[in-house]
């Protein structure tokens, strides 16, 4: 296990600094007010945050990101008289669970991605939320996300953590827009990707008109960077398909609906004509990124940053993937698997009121970005090229929610999605061997959580 005393480190080097600079002992502790009953006096208490990743909260040394955190980290000790650790491994699950059994308090904070996430809360190796509603605001989703993003911190009815929302480059994962290399695009007569957009004209023979057209095989020059299993998920989930069908006395799949049989047969369709100019790469993208396919089809919330420094374009847009003339035009939907940092509170922890008061406190929002406004400037600044790639990152992010991928509840609509693209199943075929148990993860596994998620929210 990779530990991190940094901060500590840093405290006891400023001290012997200023003792050995003004030979007088330097005061660096701040004084408290004892007849509040010292409720903001720690009296040097370890704070002790446990991590998946060495980078400090997942940001690179001496960013700026990484500078403004250090900044509250010393403001926070300095406030409540405490010593904040952040430490990182490679086996976080195993020692948190470990750990649990023994009693053991290795940490009183983690931080980590939705995956160990999932296994630990579903295990009770983490503590309730609404213990710490008086501390941590959890319909704040400006600071702490979203109800639909929040969906992958609650497990069993009950939840488990709250996610950086408003730290910088913490955007919720989406799967998948649609990215286009605009020099490329618009060299083959089309206007720019966002007047389609604007103009309530983006559909999909627009979409695949474009694949196709935009294609240059003889200059290795791809019409879309995917796999026919993304465009797959995506014909179904941009017509606003979810995973719940609450129209009736019981719970069920949406995938019951017929809609989902045109959606399938569309995506058949679409890959039969186009399977040349598709790469076929998965989730690599180096061809887009290298500036060798008109679009690319990503999961947004780390592709933006890897593409924003690239030379191979001058400008990339964000573009839904479009719907079908089934629905009102503009619908779009699309779900996430994991790629969330989370922050929870483990079971073995023994400051679990002040550790709740610590988190709120450090993952206020950054200095500067203390607002939306400030927020959303900075994205297209730094991250997007246009406030309307936000505005449709922002609008297809409201209308998506967790998979539950961790377990498992995804695997029958994959399997749907697979049969008929690869020409196995026709859609009603492929719905009928599977939809059965798409419904038993939706009874038992999804609509318990969705009921118990809804006590914690009062809008």
């Amino acid at each position: 296990m990779k530990l991190s005393v940094r901060f500590s480190l840093i405290l006891l080097a400023a001290f012997i600094l200023l003792c050995s600079c003004s030979g007088e002992s330097a005061e660096i502790i701040p004084e408290f007010d004892t007849a509040a009953g010292d409720s903001f006096n720690y009296n040097g208490m370890e704070i002790v945050f446990l991590s998946d990743t060495p980078l400090f909260f997942r940001y690179e040394d001496f960013t700026p990101s990484y500078d403004a955190i250090m900044k509250r980290i010393k403001e926070v000790e300095k406030k409540y008289n405490c010593k904040i650790i952040y430490n990182s491994t490679g086996s976080l699950e195993s020692l948190v669970t470990s750990a649990a059994v023994s009693a053991d308090r290795i940490c009183d904070a983690i931080f980590m991605d939705g995956l160990p996430f999932r296994n630990l809360s579903a295990g009770g190796y983490l503590l309730d939320f609404s213990a710490y509603s008086d501390i941590i605001d959890i319909n704040d989703s400006f600071r702490w996300g979203t109800k639909n993003v929040l969906e992958i911190c609650s497990a069993n009815g009950h939840l488990y953590g709250v996610t950086p929302a408003a730290w910088v480059d913490k955007l919720a994962p989406y799967y998948f827009l649609v990215v286009t290399n605009n020099d490329i695009v618009m060299k083959n007569g089309y206007p720019h990707p966002h007047e389609f957009y604007e103009n309530g004209t983006w559909n999909r023979s627009v979409f695949a008109e474009m694949v196709s057209t935009c294609a240059d095989l003889e200059r290795n020059i791809y019409g879309i960077d995917t796999s026919n299993g993304f465009i797959g998920r995506m014909a179904v989930y941009s017509d606003g398909i979810g995973l719940v069908d609450n129209s009736s006395a019981t719970s069920r799949s949406t995938w019951h609906s017929s809609l989902v049989q045109y959606d399938l047969q569309w995506a058949a369709d679409f890959i039969a004509a186009n399977s040349e100019y598709i790469t076929q790469d998965g989730e690599s993208y180096d061809k887009f990124v290298e500036g060798n396919s008109a679009m690319a089809l990503p999961a947004i919330h780390h592709f933006c940053r890897k593409i924003i420094y690239t030379t191979a374009m001058e400008s990339y847009s964000l573009m839904p993937f479009p719907c079908s003339d089934a629905v009102e035009p503009g619908t779009c939907g699309g779900f996430f698997s994991t790629g969330l940092d989370t922050i929870s509170l483990p079971v073995f922890t023994t400051n679990e009121r002040e550790t709740a008061t610590v988190i709120n406190d450090i993952f206020a929002p950054m200095d500067g970005n203390e607002s939306s406004d400030a927020l959303d400037s900075y994205y297209i600044s730094n991250v997007f090229f246009s406030s309307t790639d936000l505005e449709i990152y922002k609008k297809c992010m409201a209308n998506t929610r967790y998979n539950y991928w961790v377990e498992g509840a995804n695997a029958p609509l994959e399997n749907i999605i697979n049969n008929v693209i690869s020409g196995k199943y026709t859609p009603s075929q492929a719905i009928d061997a599977y939809i059965e148990t798409a419904d038993e993860y939706i009874i038992n596994i999804i609509v318990p959580n969705e009921e118990g998620l809804k006590e914690y929210f009062t809008n």
